[in-house]
């Protein structure tokens, strides 16, 4: 079995003396002034508008719709917060801990655990509607398309399913794990593997369109720009790769860097990496050069976001940067306290999620 190695995408260490959540009770919102933004090195562009505590911690994997942010933690416990005001609408129980951000669409919330359960819970009211049994852990965010829900397992495969009901369409088995999440464009998903091969599959039947190996392993979900996607594997290779024909344009092997984890973000002409240690890597889509810039002060979660011409990171410092996608500086940054695992874009700003089980909205000012 083929091991990831390095850290894991969506896990966060524990960062001894961190500003603890633990005032705020499962449960509990809390207005926007408990959690002050700060002023340094600027004024920050977002303020807090709610915090929400779940019961237990969790790797901090949220996501969001319109209306809702979604999130579950370790204890199997699964919430769907108003981004209105941030108090629950419903509140749902599995049976193991989760570690895979949930997804949403067509009336439904899909949520993967660590026992291998894909769960299908009602957008409404949370009541359970089906369940799907894999043989392994779920760890990449289910994917919605119309009517079909594709995710992948540790048990080597990708699966399809109904929406509706949760009967399996089909399923195409790798040569190794399957962590990453799964990117989707028209008829096809792609979707990188432990077997260090990118495939894409044709969304009606599975059907095998290109397969492509990568010099590594690949945890992340690729980020698409005109026709290309853009990843990295695990060993420090920066690829571009056609999305139609899966023909490597280039790849940029990195000197000494073995932790890309964290998915990328796409800003004009260049797309922004970030090693887990924290290291920002600025590559030219044209050619795929790159230029190293400045180490953010803290560990990054499982995502960069590109928002309104910026670049967002939460780190485990407890705070959500924002970055000058020209040259790499911190243009403010906002304190929530805890490690922040993973941050989510909405309309109303970004969801962040912290390895304590604190769900944050961040408004823009």
């Amino acid at each position: 079995m083929v091991q990831i190695l390095g850290r894991v995408q969506i896990g966060v260490g524990v960062l001894a003396g961190m500003v603890s959540a633990a005032a705020l009770l499962p449960g509990q919102v809390a207005p926007p002034t408990s959690a002050p933004v700060t002023s340094r090195p600027a004024d920050s562009a977002l303020r807090v508008a709610w915090r929400y505590a779940m019961p237990l911690g969790s790797e901090a994997a949220v996501s969001a719709d319109e209306q809702m942010a979604y999130f579950g933690d370790h204890g199997g416990n699964v919430v769907a917060l108003r981004l209105a005001d941030g108090k629950p609408a419903w509140k749902a129980k599995v049976q193991a801990s989760i570690t895979s951000a949930p997804g949403a669409g067509g009336g439904r919330v899909f949520v993967g655990d660590d026992a291998g359960v894909l769960h299908a819970f009602s957008q409404a009211d949370g009541k359970p509607v089906w369940t799907f049994k894999s043989e392994d852990k779920i760890i990449g965010r289910p994917a919605v398309v119309g009517d079909r829900v594709l995710f992948g397992s540790y048990d080597r495969n990708v699966y399809c399913v109904r929406a509706a009901d949760g009967k399996e369409l089909w399923r195409y088995q790798t040569g190794a794990q399957v962590h990453a999440g799964i990117w989707v464009g028209g008829e096809i998903a792609v979707v990188g593997g432990c077997d260090a091969k990118l495939r894409a599959l044709a969304i009606a039947d599975g059907a095998r369109r290109w397969e492509t190996e990568l010099p590594g392993q690949v945890a992340m979900t690729p980020v698409e720009q005109g026709g290309v996607l853009y990843l990295a594997t695990m060993s420090g290779t920066l690829c571009a790769v056609g999305m139609r024909k899966g023909e490597v344009i280039w790849q940029n092997d990195l000197k000494d860097v073995t932790d890309l984890t964290a998915c990328p973000a796409a800003v004009g002409d260049r797309v922004i990496y970030v090693t887990d240690s924290g290291t920002l890597i600025s590559q030219a889509m044209a050619d795929g050069k790159t230029v190293s810039w400045p180490t953010l002060p803290g560990r990054p979660g499982v995502r960069l976001l590109a928002v309104g011409g910026t670049v967002l990171a939460g780190c485990d410092d407890g705070r959500v940067y924002t970055l000058d996608p020209a040259k790499g500086s911190i243009v403010s940054r906002a304190t929530v306290g805890g490690e922040v695992g993973s941050i989510y874009p909405t309309a109303r700003g970004v969801v962040a999620a912290t390895a304590e089980g604190v769900i944050w909205l961040l408004e823009r000012k």
